[in-house]
C-alpha cells in the first residue's frame, strides 16, 4: 500500500539536494564574492599629497632581477654580459630593475636606484619619513657585484683610445642605510634644489630585501615663506629648473640677483643711445637647452 508521508519526505529530500548542489556549483563557478588582494599599482612615482608645507610621495618599484656574472678574462676579473665595461669580482651578483641606473661609485655595490628633484624653500633641510608598505627578503648566493674604479684609458693594438679602463676598487663603501635618501645637491639660480633617492634593493645580513611599495613624507618649515610665489625673471635656466622639479609650485628662489639697467651702447642709429635690450629666448625656442645635474666632482666639457 503506498505511504503519502513517505512520497513526501523523498521529495523534501531529493529537493534538498539539489539545493545543495546547486550551491556548490554556484560557489565553485566563482558565483561567491571573492575576497582576493587589489592588483598591485603600477611601477613608478606617485605624488599622494603636495602643498606648501611639503609633499607625500609613493614609490611603486618593477620587478628586480638577480643574475650571476659570466667569468671573462683572468686574474680574477669578470664582466657583466650586458654592460661592456661593467668589471666586479668573478661570482658575484648583479642586481637590476627596469628603467633604473646603476650605482657606479668606486668601490660600492652596483645597485638599482631612481632620483628626482624637489625645490626647497629657503631654510633648513626639511624632515624625512619614510613608511616600507610591502617588501619581501631573498637569499643572496654570493656577494653582490662592486663598481670598478677608472684606470685611464682602454687602447688598441694601434694604441689608439676605444673607451674608458676599469679596475676593481681597491676600497670598499657600504650599501646605503635606507630605501629612500634626501640629499641637497646646490643652488641654481637662487632656488635651493634637494634629491630624493630610492633603492628598490638593499642588502641585509646575507639577504636581500625588496622594497617593493615605499611612502615617503618629506615636510619643511612654512616660516618667513611668502604667501604667493614671487614673479621669477624670465631666464631659460630657471624655466628648466622649474620642469626639472617634481614641486614648481614650490619653486620659491632664496635671492634673485637685482635686475640692472641697460648699458649705454652706441647704436647704428645714433651714437649714444640707450639700446633695447636683448630678447629673451622663448620658452618655445629652437635653441637647444639643456638641464646637467652631476653626482661626482671632476672636470666635465
Amino acid at each position: 500500500m503506498h505511504n503519502p508521508q513517505s512520497s513526501i519526505r523523498n521529495y523534501y529530500s531529493l529537493l534538498f539536494g539539489a539545493l545543495l548542489l546547486l550551491l556548490t556549483a554556484f560557489a565553485i563557478g566563482g558565483g561567491v564574492p571573492s575576497l582576493a588582494a587589489p592588483p598591485p599599482p603600477e611601477p613608478g612615482l606617485r605624488v599622494l599629497e603636495a602643498g606648501p608645507a611639503g609633499l607625500v610621495l609613493e614609490w611603486s618599484s618593477p620587478p628586480v632581477r638577480i643574475s650571476p656574472q659570466r667569468h671573462r678574462g683572468h686574474r680574477g676579473i669578470c664582466e657583466v654580459e650586458e654592460t661592456l665595461y661593467s668589471l666586479c669580482l668573478c661570482g658575484a651578483i648583479e642586481v637590476t630593475a627596469e628603467g633604473y641606473d646603476q650605482m657606479a661609485i668606486p668601490g660600492a655595490p652596483r645597485l638599482p636606484y631612481t632620483t628626482t628633484l624637489i625645490a626647497l624653500p629657503p631654510g633648513d633641510l626639511p624632515s624625512l619619513h619614510i613608511e616600507i608598505l610591502e617588501e619581501t627578503a631573498l637569499s643572496l648566493p654570493g656577494p653582490l657585484a662592486v663598481a670598478p674604479q677608472p684606470a685611464g684609458v682602454q687602447r688598441d693594438a694601434s694604441g689608439r683610445p676605444v673607451g674608458p679602463a676599469f679596475v676593481p676598487a681597491v676600497e670598499r663603501l657600504p650599501a646605503p642605510a635606507s630605501p629612500v635618501t634626501l640629499e641637497e645637491v646646490g643652488t641654481v639660480r637662487g632656488v635651493r634644489l634637494a634629491r630624493l633617492t630610492f633603492y628598490p634593493a638593499l642588502p641585509d645580513d646575507g639577504r636581500l630585501r625588496l622594497y617593493r611599495r615605499v611612502r615617503v613624507e618629506v615636510r619643511w618649515s612654512t616660516d618667513g615663506m611668502q604667501d604667493e610665489s614671487p614673479s621669477l625673471p624670465a631666464d631659460p635656466l630657471l624655466f628648466q629648473v622649474r620642469r626639472a622639479v617634481l614641486n614648481p609650485w614650490n619653486l620659491s628662489p632664496a635671492s634673485l640677483p637685482p635686475c640692472s639697467p641697460a648699458p649705454l651702447l652706441p647704436c647704428s642709429s645714433a651714437p649714444l643711445l640707450p639700446c633695447p635690450p636683448a630678447p629673451l629666448l622663448p620658452y618655445s625656442s629652437p635653441s637647444p637647452v639643456a638641464f646637467v645635474e652631476v653626482d661626482t666632482s671632476a672636470l666635465y666639457r
